[in-house]
Order: C-alpha cells, then sequence, then structure tokens
C-alpha cells in the first residue's frame, strides 16, 4: 500500500443513487492501493440550489398539497443519504471554492469523476472539477468523468484537460472530440461501479424488504405508459411490482435500499 494521501472531488452528496454510489465504488477501489482517501466535501452552488425540500410549481392550493407531499419525501430521501454519506464514505471537512487551493495542499494525489463533474450546463461551468486549484507538484487524475448532455465539449477546456497527469473519460465521443488538441493520450475506461465485484456490493447491500417475488421498475420521471406496461408484465408473470415512485421504497429509500431492491 502507496503511503500517499489522496483527494477526490466528485458528486457525493447530490441525492442520485448512481452518484453516491460510484464516489463510494472510487474510494473503496482507492483504499486498496493507498493509506489515506477521503472525498473532499466541497458542494456545487447551482447543483445544491436544485435540492431544496420544498418546491412548489404555483399558488393553487393543489400545488401547495403536491409539494408538501414532494417535501415529506425529499427530507426522508436527504436522511437517509445523509446517513450513507456518514456510514460509508470518508469524508473531509467542508471546504468552500475559495478555500480549495490551500485545503487541497494536504493531498499528494487529486482525483477528479466520476459522474457528470464535467458537464458544464449542470454545475454553471464550475471548473473546481477540472481541478483548476491544484499545485504543480500535485499528481492530477481524471476518472471517468462524462460530460453528460452536453452535446460538444467546450474547447476551452482543453488547457485543463492538457495538465492531467492521467487523463481518461467515461465515453468515447468526448475522448473524440478532444482528440486533436490534446498533448496526451485520453483513455476510455468503465464507470467506478464496476469496479467493484458482487461480492463488495453484496456486503454493503441492505437486507431484502419485500418477502414476495417482485420486478422493480425504476424511472427517472413517472411514466403512466411504463407503468403499465410494467404492471400487464408481472400480473403475466404473478409478480407484485414495486418502483421507485411506490410507497414501499418511499420507506426504504437509501443507496444500500436501492442495492437491495435491485
Amino acid at each position: 500500500m502507496y503511503p500517499y494521501k489522496v483527494g477526490i472531488l466528485t458528486f457525493h452528496n447530490v441525492r442520485n443513487y448512481g452518484a453516491s454510489l460510484q464516489a463510494y465504488a472510487l474510494q473503496r477501489k482507492m483504499q486498496d492501493a493507498f493509506s489515506h482517501v477521503e472525498i473532499i466535501q466541497y458542494q456545487n452552488e447551482k447543483i445544491q440550489n436544485e435540492l431544496k425540500l420544498w418546491a412548489p410549481e404555483g399558488a393553487s392550493l393543489s400545488s401547495y398539497l403536491k409539494a408538501a407531499l414532494g417535501a415529506v419525501f425529499r427530507f426522508q430521501k436527504k436522511r437517509a443519504f445523509d446517513a450513507f454519506n456518514r456510514t460509508m464514505l470518508t469524508l473531509s471537512a467542508e471546504v468552500q471554492k475559495e478555500q480549495l487551493p490551500e485545503f487541497a495542499k494536504k493531498y499528494d494525489i487529486l482525483i477528479t469523476g466520476s459522474d457528470q463533474v464535467w458537464c458544464t450546463s449542470l454545475t454553471d461551468y464550475d471548473t473546481s472539477y477540472f481541478l483548476d486549484f491544484a499545485g504543480k507538484d500535485q499528481v492530477k487524475i481524471a476518472y471517468a468523468p462524462s460530460f453528460g448532455d452536453d452535446p460538444i465539449p467546450d474547447i476551452s477546456l482543453v488547457s485543463y484537460l492538457n495538465q492531467m497527469d492521467l487523463l481518461t473519460t467515461r465515453e468515447e465521443i468526448a475522448s473524440q472530440e478532444f482528440r486533436a488538441q490534446l498533448t496526451q493520450e485520453c483513455t476510455v475506461v468503465c464507470d467506478p461501479t464496476l469496479l467493484l465485484d458482487v461480492a463488495a456490493w453484496e456486503s454493503i447491500a441492505a437486507k431484502r424488504h419485500c418477502k414476495k417475488p417482485y420486478a422493480f421498475l425504476f424511472m427517472i420521471r413517472p411514466s403512466k405508459a411504463l407503468i403499465a406496461k410494467a404492471e400487464t408484465f408481472c400480473e403475466e408473470k404473478g409478480l407484485q411490482l414495486i418502483s421507485n415512485k411506490s410507497f414501499a421504497f418511499f420507506q426504504h429509500p437509501s443507496p444500500v435500499d436501492f442495492l437491495s431492491w435491485v
């Protein structure tokens, strides 16, 4: 094991299952090789503003009732994710953007990624995720960051990428867009969640919450058509339908519960 201090900058506190699990996986994998690994508790202002618990979409009574129900679920989800962060992640002290240059001096290696940390429309062009605050003597690694839905990576970001000691991306298209301007190779690698084997995930998954055979439906946005097809499928197979919009899921919404449901 190498006696180096590693700091990971990623989306670790956005109440998203993919984000939380990739952060956990990358940290756990790095802990196999390095003696001190922690996730830097930096939070993007734009993303945090979009995680408000109370979000009414109108002035009518029905809008307020809908917002109230949504707030109850978001609060339950926040509690579950906060508990996951406390117990499953090794976190640094909280740090603000202007504090990053001085705060990061304690790390020998800085890693940005994975997730959509390079999606500037998500972060409001926050170049912290390109490690712009890193010192010249620090090793800078980009592990599987994604540009998300940004169609063409901004060419002005190339200068940050050329300063990386190890540059990888999650999608081939991002590598292709920059290849002509890069002074080093850009490798396409897998998402951190795929670095851990089944046993590693089973070791942290919650106990099975539903005793009956079931099908699990995960939706980014509710879809009546998709739910109808899932209900037909479950009737044919004799399964109970559980979705991430259901009350059963609402009762157990943490990342370790998500692993159990899946």
